[in-house]
């Protein structure tokens, strides 16, 4: 397969394997030369189902609650590629990174007096 450029390729930071929250806070490294960076977050390894898309001038996103809410429980998949001021790719997308949101089991502690 080709490959633009591995020098431009982005890796990534977090989450990977499990996310703490339903708003994730993504992060990776900078790419010398990028101005921004688009992420792309799918239910498929093959990043075809894709969910949400966000654009940073910087290297992470904090989901927000205006984004399509993610499922408790659930395994998402997503990707990163580097842009230049141009907006053209600058390179090969990231390796696809993976988390999975909390179950969604709420404690609850009786208090008995």
């Amino acid at each position: 397969s080709f490959k633009l450029s591995a020098e431009n390729t982005v890796k990534l930071e977090g989450p990977l394997e499990q996310s703490e929250s339903l708003l994730p806070y993504f992060s990776w490294s900078s790419i010398k030369g990028a101005s921004s960076y688009l992420l792309r977050l799918a239910s498929d390894e093959s990043i075809s189902t894709i969910i949400y898309t966000g654009t940073a001038n910087d290297v992470f996103i904090q989901y927000s609650d205006s984004s399509p809410p993610l499922k408790n429980g659930f395994k998402y998949y997503w990707d990163v590629v580097a842009r230049d001021a141009n907006d053209k790719l600058m390179g090969d997308p990231s390796e696809v990174g993976s988390f999975s949101t909390p179950k969604g089991f709420i404690e609850i502690q009786f208090k008995f007096e």
